[in-house]
């Protein structure tokens, strides 16, 4: 197995420990301290660091430091019904492709490897590597739509996702049952059943905006 270099170590570390909740939203990562921890210069942590603030993980204060990012239940369960319309419209799309023969069932398989990967991670208790295919997995479903605006509009919604995939789908989301999920939204596809392929949509990812509403309500 290939040996992880200084910077991927702090990256999946850091992202480990925000899905475990062993760093909150609003705490401060402190460089020095994290670098120590792990053994490596503070250049590879800076680097993470940058990087999780892009992707809407991190909030970094001139002159303060940099903080896991606080979270609005509101907010993203506002965002997540956006994400819940764009993923429907996405199987809705690819269906249609399949069904005039746009998009040839071959090119599912990609996705039927990634689906497997998923179920075997949630069997292993890999939240990490689960999360990360579970992001590569819609990424390419989106991807094979062909549809630009539809790509550019899910790339816009990216740092919402970051923040529901590391913070509530750890601890709210049944991740077994978004395993078996995706192998039923990949068959709809593969059926060119246009109508199912939107009540899947909104059924997957309207499950995870009930439960950030829950959450909003709870606290």
């Amino acid at each position: 197995m290939k040996k992880m270099s200084n910077y991927e170590l702090a990256y999946v570390t850091l992202k480990k420990m925000i899905a475990e909740r062993k760093i909150l939203p609003g705490q401060q990562i402190v460089e020095s301290a994290f670098a120590k921890s792990l053994g490596i210069s503070r250049t590879p942590v800076r680097e993470t660091l940058k990087r999780l603030e892009e992707e809407g993980l991190i909030d970094s204060i001139p002159n303060k430091g940099s903080y896991v990012k606080i979270i609005s239940y509101a907010d993203l369960a506002d965002s997540y019904e956006v994400i819940e319309g764009i993923m429907a419209l996405t199987y809705k799309l690819l269906a249609e492709h399949v069904q005039c023969g746009k998009l040839e069932v071959g090119e599912l398989s990609e996705l039927k490897k990634i689906a497997q990967a998923l179920f075997d991670l949630y069997s292993a208790g890999s939240i990490v590597s689960w999360i990360q295919a579970d992001i590569e997995f819609h990424q390419k479903m989106v991807s094979l739509t062909g549809n630009a605006h539809l790509t550019k509009t899910y790339e816009n919604m990216k740092s919402s996702i970051n923040q529901v995939l590391w913070h509530i789908t750890p601890n709210v989301v049944d991740i077994g049952l978004s395993a078996e999920e995706h192998f039923e939204i990949i068959q709809v596809i593969e059926q060119g059943d246009v109508q199912k392929s939107i009540l899947i949509g909104h059924r997957h990812n309207g499950r995870i905006v009930g439960q950030i509403r829950e959450l909003q309500e709870r606290f």
